[in-house]
């Protein structure tokens, strides 16, 4: 098909009858964001193919947004053909061609709307939360970061709950008003250690947070060009993180060690990594498809620590977790039994078995330093056969041909053996760089993500090992 003929046909596909379906769906993915909606919409998708990984999830938001839009939508229509009636035809004509146009603004001007009402009732919300928090005699700990948060999370809070009361922001929900919500209806007050991960994404941020949540302790987990289409620049975002040294004294500013080698902080903050913690130093790492262990010691002190979490990346907020516990009373004996309990976590570096092979699930990781470990793991560990999948990384702003090709080199560094990426705007410049390399494996290009995840299990054979890494939504081309 020509390119006119395709353009041509996205056009029309315009105006399907489960148009208005497809229309809040895409709301949905872009989670209400009018101008995000509209820039969708924009670069003129074929509408029977928007829905390609997901579904619209029938919320009360959504059931509402879907009566209005086929609401619209039947009013339109019976304007045209009132207009029809009345002989007028080039009226009706044209009153049918704007239809679609009509529904995509009414549902972006309801979002917008709905907005402003929303934030009106928010800023009570946080005043009470803040107040909440204010009075709270919990040590409150924020862990922020281009990279690892949940992770981070996560782990403080399983290794802290062995000696402390310990509540932490569940799953992924990283938005003031996520944190506002729980903190007026979850806390109790007798909680000892509160944990919030923050979901930074343009500038000013980490202020906003930090003026709600009143931390004590700052975690940061690392820096990674991400989020760039809300930051617009890689200063802005370093800006932003570093502003955290604003709100939290520098003895309990916690900085990974690659993030400390990017940011800049004006006083000595506390730097942890893969070769020591707060004073403990770190060795023999080893890393298998079954969990990391490793000794630190201190001195006389001495601890082998070992958890179900794969990667050496692992190892700097395990550490940290173990030497924090300690630091906010935890024995050390508690600290081991804590680090000993922490289990690999959802679509990050989750390993399965199927069919004898090794299935590592890392597609939640969005970032290129994730991206570097999972590759790392794969060329370290013994398997038949090897097999790479990534559709590349989604919001790199003015970065992205710089961070695809370097995905692309990292990749062949790693040499699996069939690489695997997903048709989309990205997918070239990673093959280009992947070749360029001099790459001798396999390397293949899938136009339809969902049947190649779903039946991933017939590309394996026993003793293969495929790591799958990154997400693309449906909003991305």
């Amino acid at each position: 098909m020509s390119a006119k003929k395709a353009e041509l046909k996205n056009y029309l596909s315009i105006y399907l009858p489960t148009v208005p379906y497809v229309f809040v769906y895409m709301l949905q993915q872009v989670e209400n964001n009018a101008d995000e909606f509209l820039k969708w919409v924009n670069r003129l998708p074929n509408y029977q193919r928007v829905i390609k990984r997901k579904k619209l999830v029938l919320t009360k938001k959504a059931l509402v947004l879907l009566v209005l839009a086929y609401g619209m939508a039947a009013l339109i229509l019976a304007g045209v053909v009132l207009l029809f009636a009345k002989g007028l035809y080039p009226y009706a004509v044209g009153l049918f061609v704007v239809q679609p146009a009509v529904v995509i603004l009414f549902l972006a001007y309801l979002n917008k709307l709905g907005v402003k009402l929303i934030a009106f009732k928010r800023r009570k919300d946080y005043a009470v939360a803040s107040a909440k928090l204010m009075a709270h005699k919990a040590t409150k700990i924020v862990v922020l970061g281009s990279y690892g948060k949940t992770t981070a999370k996560e782990l403080l809070s399983t290794v802290l709950a062995e000696g402390k009361i310990v509540a932490s922001t569940p799953g992924n929900k990283n938005v003031p008003i996520s944190h506002a919500r729980w903190i007026i209806n979850k806390l109790t007050g007798e909680e000892e250690v509160l944990i919030f991960e923050l979901g930074e994404g343009e500038p000013g941020d980490i202020k906003r947070f930090c003026e709600l949540l009143h931390p004590d302790i700052a975690v940061l987990t690392g820096y990674a060009p991400n989020h760039l289409d809300g930051y617009g620049t890689v200063e802005a975002l370093k800006a932003d993180l570093s502003s955290i040294q604003d709100f939290v004294k520098p003895e309990n500013l916690y900085v990974a060690e690659q993030a400390a080698e990017a940011l800049d902080f004006k006083d000595k903050v506390q730097v942890f990594g893969t070769k020591s913690s707060d004073g403990w130093v770190i060795k023999n790492i080893e890393v298998a498809i079954t969990g990391t262990s490793f000794d630190m010691n201190k001195g006389s002190a001495k601890a082998h620590l070992h958890s179900s979490l794969i990667g050496e990346h692992n190892v700097a907020p395990l550490a940290l977790s173990f030497t924090l516990g300690q630091k906010l009373g935890l024995s050390q004996k508690e600290a081991e039994a804590g680090i000993a309990k922490t289990l690999p976590f959802d679509h990050r570096m989750q390993a399965r078995e199927i069919n004898g092979a090794w299935l590592i699930d890392d597609t939640y990781n969005g970032n290129l330093e994730g991206i570097r470990a999972g590759l790392e793991l794969l060329h370290s560990v013994t398997a038949t056969r090897k097999m790479y999948v990534t559709p590349g990384l989604v919001e790199q702003g003015t970065e992205t041909e710089k961070v695809h090709t370097e995905i692309g080199h990292l990749i062949a560094k790693s040499n699996p053996d069939v690489v695997v990426f997903m048709h989309n705007s990205v997918s070239h410049i990673m093959k280009a760089a992947l070749e360029a390399k001099g790459f001798k494996g396999i390397i293949r290009v899938e136009s339809d993500p969902l049947a190649f995840y779903t039946n991933i299990q017939y590309e394996l054979a026993g003793g293969d090992m495929v790591l799958m890494q990154n997400d693309w939504t449906d909003n991305y081309a």
